[in-house]
C-alpha cells in the first residue's frame, strides 16, 4: 500500500491562514493484482502553511475531492482512455491585483466515441423569457430573491457510462504509468456533463417534494397550504431562488447546500416583514396585468414578397418578450399579414398560460 500526500502540506498544523483550517486531502493508493484504487482521504485537518502555498494543480486536485473517485484499470483494453489538459487561470480584483489562481482539469470529450462512452448529451435550461416573467412578478410582489451559483459545476454529475482517462499530468503514479483512470463522476468537457447535471439536480429538488412544471424543465416550485414557499430557477449552474420570506429563502440555500457546494452571489431583492409573494392571487391577476401587441409590415422584403411580424408581451409594465420574424408564407394582402402576426401572438401567448396553469 502507497500513500501519497501533496506538498507542501503538513500534518501538524503550524500556520493557520485567516484564521481558518482548509480542506485538504491525502490520496492512498491500494495495490490489488491489475488493479489500483485511488482512495482520497478525508479532511485531516491539515493547515496550510504560508511558506509552502498550494500549487495550481493541488488546488484543482483539492476541489475535486469526494467527486472524482477513481479507479485505475488496465489501458491494454480496446479503448486507451482521453487524454485531460490543466487550464490556469488567475482571478484578478477589482484594483487589478491577484486574488487567486485557479486551475481546471478538462477532459477531451471531443475524442468520445458515441454509444461507447456516451448516449444523450442533451440539458434543458430556463427559457429567458421565463426569467422576465418572474421578475416581472417580483416587481409587483416584492418578494426576497437570491442568485446562487453552483460551484465546480460539472464535478457532481454522476457518469452513467464507463469513461475511461489518461492519468492527468503531475498525477501520474509512479510504477503504473500504463494504468488509466476510470471516472466515478463527470468532468469539464465530457459531452454529457450538462445532462448529468441537470439529472443530478431535478432529482435532488424533486426528491425533496418540489414540483416541476411541465413547461418549463428548470422551473420548480414548492409552497405550503398557507402559500408560503419558494420557486427556483436554474440556468445551467446558476440559479434564482424567490422567496415569499428570508426564512424560505435560508431554508432553500441550506437544503441546497447540504447536496452541492454552492456560492451566494447576491441579494437582489429583499421583501419587508410585511409583504409576501402570495402565488395564488398573483396568478388570478395575470389575466389583468399582461399586455400583447402585434404588427405586420406587408411585403417589406422585395427579394421574395415576404411580410415581417413582429410582437410584445409586457407583465406589469414591462417586456417579458419580443420578437420581429419574417413570415414563412406569402400574404395577398395587409390585412391577411395582420392576421398571420396575430396567429404568432396567439401561439406565445400559450406559453404564459401553461406556466401558470402549472403553478409556478
Amino acid at each position: 500500500m502507497l500513500v501519497f500526500k501533496e506538498r507542501g502540506l503538513r500534518t501538524i498544523p503550524k500556520t493557520k491562514v485567516d484564521g481558518k483550517c482548509d480542506d485538504h486531502f491525502a490520496l492512498q493508493f491500494t495495490v490489488e493484482k491489475d488493479l489500483v484504487i485511488i482512495t482520497m482521504m478525508m479532511p485531516l485537518g491539515i493547515i496550510h502553511e504560508t511558506t509552502a502555498p498550494y500549487t495550481p494543480q493541488q488546488n484543482g486536485m483539492a476541489e475535486r475531492k469526494n467527486r472524482a473517485l477513481k479507479e485505475m484499470v488496465n489501458s491494454m483494453l480496446s479503448y486507451s482512455g482521453l487524454s485531460s489538459k490543466w487550464i490556469f487561470k488567475r482571478k484578478i480584483k477589482v484594483d487589478g491585483t491577484i486574488d487567486k489562481f485557479k486551475d481546471r482539469l478538462v477532459i477531451q470529450g471531443f475524442r468520445q466515441k458515441e454509444r461507447i462512452d456516451y448516449f444523450d448529451t442533451y440539458a434543458p435550461v430556463a427559457r429567458i423569457t421565463t426569467i422576465r416573467l418572474l421578475l416581472a412578478l417580483a416587481a409587483i410582489h416584492n418578494p426576497v430573491i437570491h442568485q446562487m451559483d453552483v460551484k465546480t459545476t460539472f464535478l457532481n454529475g454522476h457518469l452513467e457510462e464507463e469513461v475511461y482517462m489518461k492519468q492527468p499530468e503531475g498525477f501520474v503514479m509512479s510504477g503504473n504509468e500504463h494504468k488509466v483512470c476510470k471516472l466515478v463522476k463527470s468532468l469539464y468537457g465530457l459531452k454529457q456533463a450538462p445532462k448529468q447535471l441537470h439529472q443530478n439536480f431535478d432529482e435532488v429538488v424533486l426528491s425533496s417534494g418540489f414540483l416541476l412544471n411541465q413547461s418549463d424543465k428548470c422551473l420548480y416550485s414548492k409552497f405550503d397550504s398557507s402559500d408560503k414557499g419558494v420557486i427556483i430557477c436554474l440556468y445551467v449552474d446558476d440559479m434564482l431562488i424567490f422567496g415569499t420570506d428570508q426564512n424560505q429563502v435560508d431554508n432553500t440555500k441550506k437544503f441546497l447546500s447540504s447536496s452541492s457546494n454552492i456560492q451566494d452571489l447576491w441579494l437582489l431583492v429583499y421583501a419587508k416583514s410585511s409583504t409576501r409573494l402570495d402565488m395564488p392571487y398573483a396568478v388570478g391577476r395575470i389575466a389583468n396585468l399582461l399586455r400583447a401587441y402585434s404588427d405586420a409590415s406587408w411585403i417589406n422584403h422585395v427579394e421574395d414578397s415576404s411580410s415581417t411580424s413582429g410582437w410584445m408581451f409586457l407583465l406589469g409594465g414591462g417586456a417579458i418578450s419580443w420578437a420581429s420574424k419574417k413570415q414563412t408564407c406569402i400574404t395577398d394582402s395587409t390585412m391577411e399579414s395582420e392576421f398571420v402576426a396575430l396567429v404568432a401572438v396567439g401561439k406565445e401567448a400559450e406559453w404564459p398560460k401553461e406556466i401558470w396553469d402549472n403553478e409556478i
